[in-house]
């Protein structure tokens, strides 16, 4: 896949999956690329190894799930405390 909204489905529903980075042009700053959230997500999660290389198959490996569950539930509550804050401030 090469979706980021397809990747985020695939976390919360368990599914397991590979990711293939979109191309860009040499001149892009990979810092405003497509590819950036790409980053930050597996990042996050600890999933950079599910980005697809050629070069060896890491990108096989399951996913823990555990792990993914753990940092997803901790970001979902701080995003309720924070929309909490703000509706009360």
């Amino acid at each position: 896949m090469d979706s980021f909204h397809a990747t985020v489905f695939a976390l919360k529903f368990h599914k397991d999956f590979v990711h293939i980075l979109k191309a860009s042009s040499a001149e892009e700053n990979a810092e405003f690329s497509q590819n950036g959230r790409m980053y930050d997500i597996f990042s996050r999660y600890g999933l950079l190894y599910k980005l697809y290389n050629k070069e060896n198959t890491d990108w096989l490996k399951p996913i823990d799930y555990h792990h993914v569950d753990e940092v997803m539930n901790a970001e979902i509550e701080d995003s309720l405390k924070y929309l909490k804050w703000e509706i009360e401030n």
